[in-house]
């Protein structure tokens, strides 16, 4: 060690390589200890009944029984709710979430947070069975509009929910939204068929499509041509020279 430590170079090397490690050791533990910045807040715990996330919903065949008892109500809420014919009937086959707290007499007004579509424009109504478990069933409906109608076709997606006891239960509709934008009325399409169509035009001019090809056309018929010229021009120069001598 003494040897080693004897000449002044190694001194000054051993110096510099443990001022590196100190340097080096420092900014790792500053990085480490004081590398988050944020404020910490502390953990509150509420005194409570712990909420819990309910279970995803398993999916289930209906009964042929069930099938046709959640097709009638369906048939029936849009008959009297959603058509607005004798809406008082709905009101008893409507769960309370739907109907947000409304009495019946309220419910008889008409003003209800079901989307009403005009009976008298109404051609047909189709059902589609999107999703079934065991208490629940979940329809895709389509009203399609007579051909002299004003207004479009609608689709709406319907929830239904079975309550009561499994030997006495019956089904009643929690759940009635749209499901898309109204299409044209028949009226709007005919008319729209009959319009001509518009014509076209291109937002680009023309020549802004041949220019890249014409400069290309030009740049490799030019090199033949002026490798041709260039060597004529020689030719005719060198002919001339010789002539000369």
């Amino acid at each position: 060690m003494t040897r080693l430590l004897a000449s002044p170079r190694r001194r000054r090397r051993l110096a510099l390589v443990t001022s590196l490690l100190v340097v080096a050791g420092s900014l790792a533990f500053v990085g480490i200890r004081y590398s988050n910045t944020g404020k910490k807040l502390p953990n509150r715990f509420y005194a409570g009944k712990v909420q819990l996330v309910p279970p995803a919903l398993k999916a289930a065949q209906l009964s042929g029984d069930d099938r046709d008892a959640a097709r009638q109500v369906a048939a029936r809420f849009i008959d009297t709710a959603v058509l607005r014919q004798r809406i008082d009937d709905s009101w008893e086959i409507t769960a309370p979430k739907l109907r947000q707290g409304l009495t019946r007499e309220q419910w008889h007004t008409g003003n209800i947070p079901v989307q009403p579509f005009p009976a008298a424009a109404v051609l047909g109504i189709k059902y589609r069975v999107d999703w079934s478990g065991a208490d629940y069933v979940y329809l895709k409906v389509a009203i399609i509009p007579k051909a002299t109608a004003d207004v479009g076709g609608q689709s709406y997606d319907m929830g239904l929910r079975r309550t009561g006891p499994a030997t006495d239960h019956h089904w009643l509709v929690d759940y009635w939204v749209p499901s898309g934008l109204g299409q044209a009325t028949p009226k709007e399409q005919a008319a729209a068929a009959k319009l001509p169509l518009p014509e076209l035009k291109s937002r680009i001019n023309p020549a802004w499509i041949f220019a890249p090809i014409a400069i290309f056309a030009a740049f490799f018929a030019g090199i033949p041509l002026f490798l041709f010229f260039r060597g004529w021009s020689r030719t005719k120069r060198a002919n001339r020279l010789y002539r000369a001598s």
